[in-house]
């Protein structure tokens, strides 16, 4: 199916290159395994005290991948190789986003949105790919590229493992990039591409938000 919809995008369906603003640039952010756990913690109380039902709209789009190996009907052999990762999308009130509660807002969306596909499996596969695309070409689709759960910084190829790893792509669209801390177990690194006065203002917002964790 996925060939399938390669095979029909023809090929001029998209620019022959991309191009990057001139002022563009790429930084990773860390959380040590202390911060992420205070995260939870702010999480968890915060979805306790509140158990209202989150009313959501189009203003955003959020893309994640979901891991469907291990909640299907059927079990998969060791032997398999492959990802079988289905793409998942939630929406979000951008303006809950970026008010003060935006960041408990949108785990808890997040949340509900795997709890919704852990009962969905393999349902619905046929429009997986049109739906993606749809949010894509609406110009307001965030997207999260890696996980922790990869752990890239145990991948040798026979030279060694890595000292540093960074998703390139995230510089062409609208995409930050997770993996996991390599000097702390725990730990998350968080990589992400904005225009250099973005970047500064971000990292304003992110050092000043850390010191209350």
């Amino acid at each position: 199916m996925y060939w399938n919809w390669v095979s029909s995008c023809g090929e001029n369906s998209g620019p022959a290159h991309v191009v990057l603003a001139a002022d563009k640039v790429r930084a990773t952010f860390v959380l040590g395994r202390a911060h992420v756990e205070r995260l939870k913690h702010l999480i968890t109380a915060q979805c306790r005290a509140d158990s209202e039902q989150l009313h959501v709209s189009t203003f955003v789009d959020f893309l994640f991948p979901f891991d469907c190996r291990n909640r299907l009907e059927f079990s998969i052999p060791e032997t398999y190789f492959g990802d079988c990762i289905k793409p998942s999308i939630r929406e979000m009130k951008k303006r809950e986003l970026i008010g003060e509660n935006g960041f408990v807002l949108a785990a808890k969306a997040i949340g509900s949105k795997v709890k919704e596909m852990e009962k969905s499996g393999l349902r619905d596969v046929e429009n997986w790919i049109p739906t993606l695309m749809e949010r894509i070409r609406s110009g307001r689709l965030i997207a999260v590229a890696g996980s922790p759960k990869l752990h890239v910084y145990d991948i040798n190829f026979g030279w060694g493992k890595p000292n540093k790893v960074e998703l390139i792509h995230i510089d062409t669209g609208e995409a930050i990039s997770l993996a996991e801390y390599k000097d702390e177990q725990g730990g998350i690194e968080v990589g992400l591409a904005l225009n250099k006065n973005q970047m500064n203002e971000f990292v304003a917002i992110f050092e000043h938000s850390l010191k209350f964790l």
